[in-house]
């Protein structure tokens, strides 16, 4: 059972799903053998993890576009930015 709020929103969205599969389970060995919906991510499969449900390449987070730009001002709340740094 996942407890991250943004867990349960990716789950809704299919292609991530089938993403989030692929991750755990095995990426296909040819890039056309990849399902549609997630292809563009088979360049940088070796990059993604996932950690508390959540989908990562790098330290950054797999969002869908679908989730819009409330959930991304969300996430990005609480960054203080560079400038703060020099404080």
């Amino acid at each position: 059972v996942c407890l991250n709020p943004f867990c349960r929103s990716l789950s809704c969205v299919e292609a991530l799903w089938i993403l989030k599969n692929i991750i755990l389970y095995r990426w296909p060995e040819l890039c056309n053998q990849v399902p549609s919906q997630i292809r563009s991510y088979f360049s940088i499969r070796d990059e993604l993890t996932i950690q508390g449900g959540v989908i990562f390449c790098g330290q950054c987070i797999i969002i869908s576009v679908s989730l819009g730009h409330d959930k991304k001002q969300k996430l990005q709340a609480s960054h203080l930015g560079a400038e703060s740094c020099l404080q």
